[in-house]
């Protein structure tokens, strides 16, 4: 019952309904006078003549300088990390075969001695 209520009309819409009706045959739109339009454009540019504006392209620029900093630095931070990783490969590899050339050298010294 609570929905059939909410899509039927009430008084006050019918009220509002009437008084819409009325004022639209009542008021007539009317366009301001070219003078009036003109003085209110002169008075509101004197106002505003002392008034700094910040234009919106000094914003796109300086968003637009700190966009391309953060990428450059961004990018060598990367080729930093991708260094590091080859000096470390090249570390780690180095160590596997020093490793490996104790390993192979020690069994030959300890028969050897056996005899």
């Amino acid at each position: 019952m609570k929905w059939f209520r909410l899509w039927k009309k009430t008084e006050t819409d019918q009220e509002l309904q009437v008084l819409e009706e009325r004022l639209q045959e009542t008021l007539v739109p009317v366009a301001p006078r070219a003078e009036f339009v003109e003085g209110l454009r002169k008075n509101l540019l004197v106002q505003l003549a002392g008034v700094e504006l910040t234009p919106a392209e000094q914003n796109q620029n300086l968003q637009t300088g700190l966009l391309i900093t953060g990428g450059i630095l961004g990018g060598i931070f990367v080729v930093l990390a991708g260094i590091r990783g080859i000096v470390s490969l090249i570390g780690m590899a180095g160590l596997l075969i020093s490793l490996l050339k104790q390993d192979t050298q020690q069994p030959a010294s300890t028969s050897e001695l056996a005899h």
